[in-house]
């Protein structure tokens, strides 16, 4: 028996509507678990800006990251972070950055549109031969544009403690930076409660 007219609409609209379902769902799916990267670098002159510099303020930077914009979840960070000391080339922090435990998230002041983002994460060690394990907390302040950044980090040992902005050769450029970062978080408040 061939099929009416309007059953064969009603099997056609039915298609339609388990396509477009079915692209929907693809479409969600894909939008939740595939980001928008963006790179993010920074290399040069970093100074450090905590109260317990001890004098050593000039350090050098490379931070190697890319933000991983989600449309649905927390943006996160993957990458590569070192600093050392520009007089001596010692090494203070090479690490990783892992995605899964770096987030980072816009802020906006609303009276000013002044635009910043702020990241936060950690990484775990266990240094042989005690193989104990160190954690170390980062957190930190880039510009919207990933031009500059401000970054604290906190960990188990005091060889890998400071707080150190970038890109800046000296003193006057760091104020400069915290500054502009002042427009958005208290950055002086955020050093003196260290």
């Amino acid at each position: 028996m061939e099929k009416t007219s309007r059953k064969k609409r009603r099997d056609r609209v039915k298609a339609i509507i388990g396509s477009a379902a079915a692209g929907l769902i693809v479409a969600g799916l894909l939008l939740y678990y595939i980001p928008w990267p963006q790179r993010i670098r920074i290399d040069g002159d970093a100074y450090r800006v905590d109260a317990n510099a001890a004098g050593v303020t000039s350090y050098t930077i490379s931070f190697d990251a890319t933000r991983l914009r989600y449309a649905f979840r927390d943006d996160r960070l993957t990458g590569h972070i070192a600093i050392a000391r520009k007089d001596s080339g010692d090494i203070v922090v090479d690490q990783d950055i892992d995605r899964k435990l770096w987030i980072i998230q816009d802020v906006t002041r609303s009276s000013t549109e002044d635009a910043i983002s702020i990241f936060n994460g950690f990484w775990v060690e266990y240094p042989a031969p005690v193989y104990e394990m160190r954690m170390t907390q980062v957190s930190g302040v880039l510009s919207a544009d990933g031009s500059s950044l401000f970054i604290d980090i906190h960990g188990d040992r005091n060889d890998d403690v400071g707080m150190y902005v970038a890109p800046a050769a000296d003193e006057q450029s760091a104020n400069r930076l915290k500054d502009e970062f002042g427009k958005v978080v208290d950055v002086d408040g955020w050093i003196a409660n260290d």
